[in-house]
């Protein structure tokens, strides 16, 4: 593994060409010299190559170092770390294309694989860096997650994030390849927790949504926030996470800046379903994909089976399969007994 001292001038991968993908692209291009975007689309090669620049987020010219590629080998070839950017329900595929081509490539030292996706395998419960550590044994993993809403951040606005490894060299490393000045990395050892943290916030972030579109003010928008992370700490603990964990960048960081920003995906979600639009309507404007919706549907089903007491879960998932209106929600946690925090 390359020391801290000579990163500058290295290549990084960023699988996966969806707004989070290419706002990394632009941000880290401040950190190496060579940033290879993977995309599936042929259409947006070639008009990147046209223009060199993105829509999503922002109209915005990307700088010189960052290339985009749909070929795979291509993208890999030379990149010290690889940034799975892609949706969470994807990454196993993708995984499963890039296992062959970095075995071909057989650097030395091997390439670290970097998980930025927030989100839970639905057919297995499994977390993206256990997904990468089951179709690619053997390579270096870090989990990579915070407040990053991806308009501020290609917008130069200073945020914050940690990067996760059960290797501290493997977390160093990437903190000083990817650190840029408006980008503080912080590192940490409990994958879990950081990848829950990630995964979780987007279902409540879906719930405050709907606190906002209802009207019902900040008063009950901070206390929805409040019992949130206690569900979240609680989910996680059953689960191997540090409490602590949630406690920080990764978890209340990232469970701010989710539920109270119209930036956020899963935020308009929530907030478009309170006006009584459907979910099908709301993709479309949208465009892309609102990870709290699949990850509800995992975590439901988890928490039922371990007995883990999570109503705000139960309520979202309600409103997502339209058994319950978000003021219907509303009045079924309200009406729950009352009892000791």
């Amino acid at each position: 593994m390359a020391s801290s001292s000579d990163i500058k001038g290295q290549k990084i991968a960023v699988l996966g060409s969806g707004a989070f993908g290419c706002t990394l692209a632009y941000l880290f291009a401040g950190a190496v010299s060579d940033v290879s975007v993977w995309t599936i689309f042929p259409e947006q090669e070639a008009n990147f190559n046209q223009t060199h620049s993105i829509e999503k987020p922002i109209p915005i010219k990307l700088p010189s170092q960052v290339s985009m590629t749909t070929d795979l080998e291509k993208a890999l070839t030379g990149a010290q770390a690889i940034l799975f950017c892609c949706t969470a329900q994807a990454v196993r595929d993708v995984a499963t294309k890039t296992l062959p081509i970095v075995n071909k490539l057989a650097a030395t030292p091997p390439p670290i694989l970097v998980n930025a996706c927030k989100g839970i395998e639905l057919s297995t419960f499994m977390r993206m860096s256990e997904i990468l550590e089951q179709v690619l044994p053997g390579y270096p993993v870090c989990a990579m997650s915070g407040p990053n809403l991806a308009v501020e951040m290609i917008n130069g606005l200073p945020t914050a994030a940690v990067v996760a490894s059960k290797t501290a060299t493997a977390a160093a490393f990437v903190q000083s390849l990817l650190s840029v000045p408006s980008y503080r990395l912080y590192t940490n050892d409990d994958v879990c927790g950081v990848e829950l943290a990630g995964a979780l916030k987007n279902i409540y972030a879906i719930a405050s949504g709907c606190t906002d579109g209802l009207k019902l003010g900040t008063n009950a928008k901070a206390a929805l926030m409040a019992r949130a992370l206690s569900e979240m700490t609680r989910f996680g603990a059953a689960y191997g996470a540090k409490p602590q964990t949630f406690f920080g960048v990764a978890g209340v960081g990232d469970l701010i800046a989710t539920c109270t920003s119209p930036l956020s995906r899963n935020y308009q979600l929530g907030f478009k379903m309170s006006q009584g639009e459907s979910k099908e309507s709301i993709a479309k404007q949208l465009g892309e994909v609102t990870e709290g919706a699949s990850t509800c549907h995992a975590v439901y089903e988890s928490a039922h089976k371990l007995g883990i007491d999570m109503p705000i879960v139960d309520q979202v998932k309600a409103i997502i399969d339209g058994e319950a209106t978000p003021a219907d929600a509303l009045k079924s946690l309200l009406s729950r007994p009352v009892t000791k925090e």
